[in-house]
């Protein structure tokens, strides 16, 4: 689940970007389903998280909404997640 981001979205390509560290869930989720809905088909969300639930929650959320995970990736101790929308 977890890269290693050797392919790193490049920050260009990033439309939003969310910092939910020092939250845990469900308040990422809660926050991602908010800014994903501002988004248009094909921008990208970036979300920083340090909840070690959060990386699991925002795919199973991928999966079920259709948006496509593009990125999860460990940085330290915490997660760049980059979610795009479909």
């Amino acid at each position: 689940m977890w890269g290693t981001g050797r392919d790193a979205v490049p920050e260009s390509l990033i439309q939003a970007r969310i910092d939910v560290r020092g939250t845990v869930c469900p308040q990422p989720l809660i926050e991602v389903g908010k800014a994903i809905k501002a988004l248009q088909p094909g921008d990208r969300l970036e979300v920083l998280v340090d909840d070690p639930v959060a990386p699991i929650d925002l795919a199973a959320f991928c999966h079920r909404t259709g948006h496509p995970l593009r990125e999860s990736v460990k940085v330290g101790g915490w997660f760049r997640i980059v979610i795009e929308h479909r």
